[in-house]
């Protein structure tokens, strides 16, 4: 059977405030003041979606920036990207940009 996403939040983090703190520590630039406080009032089945996003966004590109590049690379494929394009990804969170990542390179997240 299939422990329940509380269980997997006190199993994996030990508590849910461990688990928003470093889903904080994650977003790194990508937070602003009220950022603790929404992840606070988040279901335990969102946060735990938004720390897998945020740690393979981090394993596989290393921050935002790369991440947008890659889907930049793959979306132009050779061609350069228009400065637009790249200037409305960055306004993205980083889970709409992995979102979007999978749907132009035709992986499944």
């Amino acid at each position: 059977m299939k422990p329940s996403p509380k269980q997997t939040v006190i199993n994996q983090f030990g508590s849910r405030a461990k688990l928003v703190q470093e889903i904080v520590g994650l977003l790194a630039d990508d937070k602003d003041s009220g950022t603790e406080s929404r992840l606070n009032g988040a279901k335990n089945s969102q946060l735990l979606r938004i720390h897998s996003v945020l740690t393979a966004v981090k394993d596989q590109f290393g921050n935002k920036k790369n991440l947008v590049n890659a889907i930049a690379e793959k979306k132009f494929s050779g061609r350069k990207p228009t400065q637009g394009y790249t200037e409305k990804l960055e306004t993205y969170s980083q889970k709409r940009l992995y979102d979007l990542y999978t749907q132009v390179s035709g992986k499944s997240s």
